[in-house]
């Protein structure tokens, strides 16, 4: 969020400022829109960050300090940065082989990095046990993920 901010925020301000948007949809319609669809309906959610958005939830929200967030039943959180070079980051243990989020939610969340090889993607998936079990037996989805 800190590009989005007018007037944006110092280089010497120092942390990671985010917000989240609710992008709500439901399995029919993910079948009968297709991937495209919801990843517009990802980007409308993304784009309604505004300076003026961001600034007023951030009043609220230190006011009411929720943590953790919870979202509720049949969720599931998917976040990334495109700008969090996480690949590139040397704190003197030589350079990270992956990358790890916080604590998973309740129902699921997907966690989105740059990849190590160039154009690659790392995914870290915290699932119901139900729900990996299932992802395990289905061969269009081994067809495409590594495993290892």
């Amino acid at each position: 969020m800190r590009h989005r901010l007018n007037p944006p925020l110092g280089e010497e301000c120092f942390g990671t400022l985010s917000s989240a948007g609710i992008a709500k949809t439901t399995v029919r319609e993910l079948l009968d829109h297709g991937l495209g669809w919801a990843a517009m309906l990802i980007n409308t959610t993304v784009s309604s960050h505004t300076s003026e958005k961001v600034k007023a939830f951030a009043k609220i929200w230190v006011k009411n300090v929720k943590t953790p967030v919870s979202f509720g039943r049949n969720t599931l959180v998917v976040t990334s940065s495109h700008r969090f070079d996480v690949c590139s980051n040397d704190f003197g243990w030589g350079k990270p082989i992956a990358a790890r989020a916080g604590p998973p939610y309740l129902n699921g969340r997907l966690v989105l990095f740059q990849g190590l090889d160039e154009g690659s993607l790392d995914l870290q998936a915290c699932l119901p046990l139900e729900v990996v079990v299932n992802l395990l037996k289905d061969g269009d989805f081994l067809e495409y993920v590594n495993t290892a």
